[in-house]
C-alpha cells in the first residue's frame, strides 16, 4: 500500500468538505470552500498516481473549477454513468454539471482542460444542503438538508420534485441508497436513522438505539450500504460511551454489531464499489466479502475487509482536521479522503491486499439469488416496488459457486509508527487494552426448507433461513488489537467476528418495527450458527475517569479551574445584529454587517477582520461571507466565533480565517456568546435555554447542558 498527498490539490487552504472519483477511474472532483464562494474542482487522477505524469508538464492536473455556488459546498457526487455531477452547498442550493466541447475557465483565471457547465439548479430546501446520493441507474438523486427534510428529485427530468421525506426532527447530514434500489436511508442529528421505502417514498423503519448516546458534533453524517445490499453502515453512533459505525443487516434490520476503535465520532463511511473475492489460505477456497472505509473526528481512516475480523490498515494522523469525506475507485484500488484542513490522501492498494472484484455475470447472479433480479436490468418503474421479494432462492445457496468460507487473518508484524502511522492489523497491545472473542467448533446442518406467510394486505412473504458456513471452513480465532468489529458472520458476503466482551459496554439489539414475523419462527428455524454469540447490555458505568495524555504534558490549567463568564442576557430572543457592528481586542478590529451582500437568493452577512498593526495601508487580514444573519459573535486572541440565525455556530482562526471545528447547528438561534480568559473554552447560550461550550484545545464538547441544569444545581 502507498500513501501519497498531492500538495497541489487544495481550496486555496480553504477547508475541502466531500471528494468523490469518477466511475471511469480517470478524475475525480472536490468540494469546499473558495474564495468568499462555494467551489468545486475537477481534478486529473493521473498526476495523482503517477510521478511521471505528475512531472510532465504537458499533463493537466485540474480540469475544471466552477465558482458558482454563494456559500460552502459541502457534497459532490458523480451520477452512475459519469455524465452528470452534482453539488449541493450552504447557499441551499443543489447544482446538476454537464460536460460540453471546448476548454473552460475559472472568472479571472487561466483557461482549463475541461468546460463543466451547469444545467440545472435545484431548488427546494431551506437551509444548507449537506449531503447527496444517486439512486442505482441515476433515475434520482436524494439531498438531505439541516432543514430536517430530504427531497428525492426527479433526474430525469430536472428540477422536478418527487417527493419530500419529512420526518426527522433534526438537522439530516447523511443519506444513502439502496444498491438495488428499494430503500433509502438517511442519518440525523435527531439520534435516528430512518430507511423509506422508495415504492411510494414512505416511512419503512426508524433505527434510534445505537444512537441514543450521541451528541451532535460532527458537521456531516456519511453512511453507506454494502455493494450486495445486505449491510447498511452509519456513521456517528455509540457503543457504551465509545464511538463506533453500526452495522444495520437487511435481514430484520438487526443492530447487535458494529466497528469499533476509533477514539472520537465516526464522520463517514464508504464501502468500495465492488464485490471482491480471493482464494481463503489453507481451505483454498475462493471467497467473497466487501470493502469499506471508515473516517472519523480523531483524524485517522481504518479500512474493513468483511471477511476479517480486525481491519485491514488503520492509518493515524493522515490529516491535521476530521476526515469529511472518502471514495473508492470503482473496481480500482484507489481510495480517497479529504479533511477539513483542506488537503487530500490518496491510497492506493494491491490486488494481493484488496482481492479482485467479482466479474459483472457472478455479481448478476449473485443479485439473482438474493433479490431475483439482475442488477444490469432497467430499474425504471421497479426500484423499490413491493413485489421484490428478498432471498427468493436462498434454498439453492448452499448448491452455489458463491460460498464464503471465513478468512483468518494473517499474524503479521507491526510497522512502526510515523506520521502518517500506519498499523497492519492485527497487532499486538498492552493486556489492558486486548479486544477478547471466542467461538465454538459446533458444526450446524443446512435447513432445507423456507417458511413462507401472508400479511394482512395478502402478500406473500418469504422468512430467510440461516444457511451455515460451508463445512471446510476455518473458525476464526481471537486476535488482539485496538481496533476491531462486533459482527457475526451473516450472509455469503459479510464474515465478521463477534465481540463478546469489549473493554467498554457493548451494543444490544434493537428490534422494533421489524418487518418479519418472528412470532411464526420455530425454534429450529430461528436458530444461529453456534459459533456467535448474541451481544447484550452491559449497562453504562456511573462515573467515567479519562487519565491525561502522558504524551502531551499540559501547561495550561485544567479546564475545570478555568473560568467562563456569561453576562447576564436581556433579552430570551434571538435577532439579527442590526447594522454595522465592530468589536475590538488589542490591534484586532472584528466587522459584521449582516445583508452587506445582496444576491437573488437573499442578503448574506460579510465579516472582516483587520489588523490595524500591518504596516500597510489596508489593514485587512481575511473577510468571508455568511449565508445567515448573524446574531451574536465575539472574540478572542485566537480565535472568532460567529453564530447565525439559522442556528449554525462557525469557530475561525482570527489570523486567517480558516474553519477551527467543522460548522455546527444548534437546534435554536444563539442570543449570547463569549470566550474563556485563555483563549480554550468557546460557550453559547441559545433562544431554548442550551448552554454548550467547546474546548477548542481538544476539538471536543467541554458543557453540554441547559440553564434549568445550572439552577438546579445552585439551590
Amino acid at each position: 500500500m502507498k500513501i501519497l498527498q498531492p500538495a497541489w490539490v487544495h481550496h486555496d487552504e480553504k477547508a475541502i468538505f466531500s471528494i468523490d472519483i469518477h466511475p471511469g477511474g480517470e478524475k475525480f472532483a472536490t468540494g469546499g470552500q473558495g474564495n468568499d464562494s462555494g467551489r468545486v474542482v475537477i481534478w486529473n487522477m493521473a498526476p495523482v498516481i503517477s510521478e511521471e505524469a505528475e512531472k510532465n508538464k504537458q499533463i493537466p492536473r485540474m480540469l475544471c473549477q466552477m465558482d458558482n455556488h454563494l456559500a460552502c459546498v459541502n457534497c459532490v457526487r458523480w451520477s452512475g454513468s459519469g455524465t452528470m455531477l452534482a453539488s449541493c452547498a450552504d447557499d441551499k442550493l443543489i447544482m446538476i454539471w454537464k460536460k460540453t466541447a471546448g476548454g473552460g475557465s475559472a472568472f479571472g483565471s487561466a483557461k482549463t482542460a475541461e468546460h463543466w457547465r451547469c444545467i440545472a439548479t435545484l431548488r427546494g430546501h431551506s437551509g444548507d444542503v449537506l449531503d447527496l446520493a444517486w439512486s442505482p441507474q441515476d433515475q434520482y438523486i436524494a439531498s438531505s438538508s439541516v432543514d430536517n427534510t430530504v427531497i428525492i428529485w426527479d433526474a430525469k427530468e430536472f428540477p422536478s420534485i418527487l417527493q419530500v421525506m419529512k420526518g426527522h426532527t433534526g438537522l439530516v447530514k447523511g443519506v444513502a441508497w439502496d444498491p438495488v434500489g428499494k430503500f433509502v436511508a438517511s442519518q440525523s442529528d435527531d439520534k435516528t436513522l430512518k430507511i423509506w421505502k422508495t415504492s411510494n417514498f414512505s416511512l419503512f423503519k426508524t433505527v434510534t438505539e445505537p444512537f441514543e448516546e450521541c451528541g451532535g458534533t460532527t458537521h456531516i453524517l456519511r453512511l453507506s450500504w454494502s455493494p450486495d445490499g445486505q449491510y447498511l453502515v452509519s456513521a456517528h453512533a455509540m457503543n457504551g460511551g465509545g464511538p463506533t459505525a453500526q452495522i444495520i443487516e437487511r435481514d430484520g434490520w438487526k443492530c447487535d454489531k458494529d466497528f469499533v476503535g476509533h477514539r472520537k465520532a465516526v464522520t463517514c463511511v464508504r464501502f468500495h464499489n465492488a464485490i471482491l473475492q480471493r482464494m481463503a489460505p489453507k481451505t483454498n477456497k475462493s471467497q467473497q466479502y466487501c470493502c469499506l472505509a471508515v473516517g472519523s473526528r480523531d483524524k485517522s481512516l481504518s479500512v474493513w475487509l468483511t471477511a476479517l475480523q480486525r481491519p485491514l490498515v488503520v492509518i493515524h494522523d493522515l490529516f491535521q482536521d476530521s476526515i469529511l469525506d472518502l471514495s473508492w475507485s470503482h473496481n480500482g484500488y484507489i481510495l480517497l479522503a479529504c479533511s477539513g484542513d483542506g488537503h487530500v490522501a490518496c491510497l492506493q492498494f494491491s490486488a494481493e491486499e484488496l482481492g479482485t472484484p467479482l466479474s459483472e455475470e457472478d455479481r448478476n447472479s449473485l443479485y439473482q439469488r438474493m433479490y431475483g433480479k439482475n442488477i444490469t436490468v432497467d430499474l425504471n418503474g421497479q426500484s423499490g416496488k413491493d413485489s421484490l421479494i428478498e432471498n427468493a432462492e436462498l434454498l439453492n445457496v448452499s448448491q452455489s459457486k458463491l460460498t464464503a468460507p471465513t478468512l483468518i487473518p494473517q499474524q503479521l508484524p507491526p510497522i512502526p509508527s510515523q506520521l502518517p502511522t500506519v498499523s497492519s492489523i492485527p497487532q499486538p497491545l498492552p493486556q489492558s487494552t486486548v479486544l477478547k472473542s471466542s467461538t465454538s467448533q459446533e458444526t450446524q446442518r443446512p435447513i432445507l426448507k423456507q417458511i413462507e406467510t401472508k400479511t394482512a394486505d395478502g402478500k406473500r412473504r418469504i422468512t430467510p433461513m440461516f444457511i451455515p458456513l460451508n463445512d471446510e471452513a476455518e473458525v476464526p480465532t481471537a486476535g488482539t488489537g485496538q481496533f476491531s468489529s462486533s459482527s457475526a458472520s451473516k450472509s455469503s458476503i459479510m464474515t465478521v467476528e463477534t465481540r463478546p466482551e469489549p473493554p467498554t459496554p457493548s451494543t444490544s439489539s434493537n428490534a422494533n418495527g421489524i418487518d418479519i414475523d418472528i412470532e411464526a419462527l420455530t425454534a429450529q428455524t430461528a436458530k444461529l450458527d453456534s459459533r456467535l454469540k448474541k451481544v447484550t447490555k452491559i449497562p453504562p458505568p456511573v462515573r467515567a475517569t479519562i487519565p491525561p495524555d502522558p504524551e502531551k504534558p499540559s501547561t495550561q490549567h485544567s479546564p475545570e479551574r478555568t473560568s467562563i463568564t456569561i453576562h447576564p442576557v436581556v433579552s430570551g430572543k434571538a435577532t439579527a445584529i442590526q447594522g454595522p457592528s465592530v468589536k475590538a481586542l488589542g490591534d484586532y478590529r472584528i466587522q459584521v454587517v449582516n445583508g452587506a451582500v445582496k444576491t437573488g437568493y437573499g442578503p448574506l452577512c460579510r465579516v472582516t477582520v483587520n489588523l490595524l498593526s500591518l504596516p500597510r495601508a489596508d489593514k485587512k487580514l481575511w473577510d468571508t461571507i455568511i449565508g445567515s444573519p448573524v446574531s451574536s459573535f465575539a472574540v478572542s486572541k485566537k480565535y472568532v466565533l460567529l453564530a447565525s440565525m439559522d442556528g449554525s455556530i462557525r469557530f475561525l482562526d482570527i489570523l486567517n480565517g480558516s474553519p477551527v471545528l467543522p460548522v455546527m447547528s444548534m437546534t435554536s438561534p444563539v442570543i449570547h456568546s463569549t470566550f474563556s480568559s485563555d483563549c480554550r473554552l468557546g460557550a453559547i447560550l441559545t433562544e431554548n435555554c442550551t448552554l454548550r461550550v467547546w474546548d477548542l484545545n481538544e476539538q471536543s464538547i467541554f458543557l453540554n447542558g441547559s440553564c434549568q441544569d445550572i439552577m438546579g444545581t445552585s439551590k
